[in-house]
């Protein structure tokens, strides 16, 4: 079973995680500083390997955007690799990107 980790982090805003915080036996992390560099080797390797799991603290660490997040989701979900948020609780996450994304479809109807 492979399990890897990814964080992003803003140097100006928080300082790094490390390695510890995760609480599992992890096989690799993927550390971004402002840019998603690792971001895209991991989705690179999960095609190229089979990676079980991927840890992140939040989900906004997979993307500066709604559009991005979802992108980076589809992706994990094509590769079979199982997500887990340290922080914070997936449904609710997932529950609001959701939501983002009916109010942002440009097939939305206005509501008057």
């Amino acid at each position: 079973m492979q399990i890897v980790a990814y964080t992003y982090t803003d140097p100006i805003i928080e300082a790094s995680a490390l390695s510890e915080i995760w609480g599992w036996e992890i096989d690799r992390v993927y550390r971004d500083l402002r840019a998603c560099h690792e971001l895209d080797r991991l989705l690179q390797d999960s095609s190229d390997r089979r990676i079980d799991y991927l840890l992140v603290r939040r989900l906004d660490e997979l993307g500066e955007s709604v559009r991005e997040v979802r992108q980076v989701l589809a992706k994990l979900q094509a590769a079979q690799i199982k997500l887990i948020t340290t922080e914070t609780e997936i449904e609710p996450q997932l529950n609001l990107l959701q939501l983002i994304d009916k109010i942002q479809s440009p097939l939305a109807t206005p509501h008057r």
